[in-house]
């Protein structure tokens, strides 16, 4: 199930973005809930939800608004978890502002209302979108971000309008994907109502209202970004997994893991740095944050990429079981695994 946080703040914005949504994920093959942020404090159980879209907002992220611990806890369980998160515009920023600080989010140089032209990258979020123009209303913008950021998408007034996090199925957009020709628009006739300085910002380089068609595949594109994330060392264990482990529900969950991996070997998945769906069940696992024994699996993921001569991102699971095969010799599988407490298990 996809959990929307609405945060708007006026009632008439959260109506149309309520609506917005409901267009372009009705006919996806998953359920959601959209609940106001300011309500978020209550949500029960993170756990029974598999992605997070965080909408815009005419609050800061700069500023400490009644809900931002609450916001701040619930996007640190996704990124945790490896779980998929859109932030879109005031979401884009926030994320921006839990993982790399406040400092990173500014009044933006040019900000904009309208229509932008917006160039993008080979990603995929953008799987299927060919020179797009998105609809935009910002006043803010992230900068200066490190290298844990993937600059994804830019244009002319703004140098990050979307990033990628660590290679994980996290994204973050400055322009709305959500809102077409009709919406914008609506947007735009209000901003000239209310701001004097309307004009400083407005932009609109649409010519062909159905070029705006194709932007409601950055939503089908992420609802199937939800692959399985793998630490290197865990194709290991994989291997040699006989329903044994730290403890039942971590069992539970790497039976799930593997049961996948080994009825389909074709599908893809994430080789990530640090925690990964199979920690995410394990007693050692701290706060989801690194395992107790960093130091040594870090330097068994370490040995596991250096061995099969690759690097963290996607690969076919059957690419990476052939690799095993083709590389994994006996000493290389002492070296990883020889610390191990499963090793004579495995071996």
């Amino acid at each position: 199930m996809i959990l929307i946080l609405n945060c708007l703040l006026e009632e008439k914005s959260v109506n149309d973005f309520n609506k917005a949504m409901k267009k372009h994920l009705g006919n996806l093959p998953i359920n959601y809930e959209i609940i106001r942020v300011r309500e978020a404090g209550k949500i029960a159980n993170l756990n029974v939800y598999s992605h997070l879209i965080i909408s815009g907002s005419g609050a800061s992220p700069a500023e400490d608004n009644p809900w931002n611990s609450d916001l701040e806890k619930i996007i640190k369980h996704f990124v945790n978890n490896k779980k998929p998160i859109l932030g879109i515009c005031y979401g884009h920023q926030f994320l921006v502002r839990v993982l790399a600080g406040v400092d990173h989010v500014r009044k933006a140089e040019k900000g904009e209302i309208g229509f932008a032209s917006i160039d993008i990258d080979d990603n995929e979020i953008f799987n299927g979108i060919v020179d797009p123009v998105f609809s935009v209303a910002h006043y803010e913008e992230v900068f200066d971000l490190n290298e844990d950021f993937k600059i994804i998408a830019r244009n002319k007034n703004c140098a990050v309008h979307a990033f990628q996090y660590k290679n994980l199925p996290i994204w973050g957009t400055q322009f709305h994907p959500e809102y077409g020709p009709e919406d914008t628009r609506a947007n735009i006739n209000e901003y000239r109502e209310k701001d004097p300085d309307f004009e400083k910002y407005y932009i609109y380089d649409l010519e062909d209202e159905k070029k705006t068609i194709q932007n409601k595949l950055i939503f089908d594109n992420f609802i199937s970004s939800n692959k399985i994330c793998l630490r290197p060392h865990h194709l290991m264990c994989i291997q040699s997994y006989i329903g044994k482990g730290y403890s039942e529900e971590f069992v539970k969950n790497m039976d799930i893991v593997v049961g996948s991996l080994r009825e389909n070997k074709d599908q893809i998945i994430r080789l990530v740095e640090g925690n990964d769906h199979v920690c995410s069940h394990c007693p050692h696992n701290i706060d989801g944050r690194k395992c107790e024994s960093d130091e040594k699996v870090v330097t068994m993921d370490r040995k596991v990429l250096k061995y099969l001569e690759i690097t963290p991102g996607e690969y076919s699971y059957s690419q990476l079981f052939n690799r095993l095969k083709e590389k994994l010799t006996d000493e290389a599988f002492r070296d990883i695994c020889g610390d191990c407490e499963w090793y004579e298990l495995c071996h």
